[in-house]
């Protein structure tokens, strides 16, 4: 029985999130915003439920899942692209100047362990305290870093921030996937599961040269022209919002991770409504 190819799904779903900024922007509402806010909320208590309850996630090794142990993950069972979502709304707090909310978000961002969500959260932070003029801001600094001080930290790989296996296991994967780019510079791989000359998945850790190995030069050509003509258009506080989750892509495959991609695009849809009101 031939299995057919679906591959061209992934390409499809890519196509078809932007259309959630369009229908964010059209019909964004009181009870919408309000559904959101509280959205926002579920998902960061969720996340301590999980840390609190169920610390341990080595059980879902035999499922697909990392094996992650005393760290905060969340729904998604990932303390990386939950610490992406937190270190976004994080920002978002603060452009917003709700210092409090900020502030417990930091904290469960601590909690992730994640090196790329601090990173995203930092590297936003600079642009954001100059844009703003709120030097006080560059106090999160010395807050994070005693979070991460009085943090439990069990045994374990995962909660150690000098650990070295995550990172040369992020370069292998890049090297991997620029050996795919280098078959098909043009046209690309095809989107979905990139695969070695041994039949092999291949993952990529990086949304950008993952973009190269599925998609070639045209589909990276393609996105960096949609994402100049986004930032063109939304409001500088919305930049500062997508900050976060482009850089954490450099470490991880965050963009194409369905819930980061739909987060993505509704807050470029939740801009374009902020401009259509001023």
């Amino acid at each position: 029985m031939v299995t057919p190819n679906l591959n061209f799904l992934y390409f499809l779903r890519a196509l078809v999130y932007p259309f959630l900024a369009f229908s964010f922007s059209t019909h964004w509402s009181a009870d919408l915003k309000k559904a959101s806010f509280f959205s926002i909320l579920l998902f960061l208590c969720f996340g301590i439920v999980q840390y609190l309850i169920l610390p341990d996630l080595r059980l879902y090794k035999n499922l697909g899942f990392d094996d992650h142990y005393y760290r905060l993950a969340g729904t998604l069972l990932d303390p990386n692209f939950t610490g992406a979502i937190l270190a976004t709304f994080i920002i978002f707090f603060l452009t917003t100047k709700k210092y409090l909310l900020s502030i417990v978000f930091l904290t469960c961002l601590t909690l992730t362990f994640s090196r790329a969500s601090y990173l995203a959260f930092l590297l936003t932070l600079i642009p954001l305290v100059f844009q703003k003029k709120a030097f006080k801001l560059f106090l999160l600094l010395p807050l994070l870093a005693l979070l991460i001080y009085v943090s439990p930290k069990p045994f374990g790989e995962g909660v150690n921030l000098l650990r070295t296996y995550s990172i040369s296991s992020r370069a292998t994967s890049w090297g991997n996937g620029l050996q795919l780019f280098a078959k098909k510079p043009v046209m690309g791989n095809g989107f979905g599961h990139l695969t070695g000359d041994l039949g092999q998945k291949v993952s990529v850790d990086n949304s950008y040269i993952y973009l190269l190995a599925g998609s070639g030069l045209l589909g990276l050509a393609s996105f960096i022209f949609v994402l100049f003509a986004v930032l063109k258009t939304i409001n500088k506080n919305t930049y500062l919002l997508l900050l976060p989750i482009l850089i954490h892509s450099i470490f991880n495959n965050s963009l194409f991770y369905i819930w980061i991609m739909a987060l993505f695009w509704i807050l470029v849809g939740f801009s374009l409504k902020e401009n259509k009101s001023a």
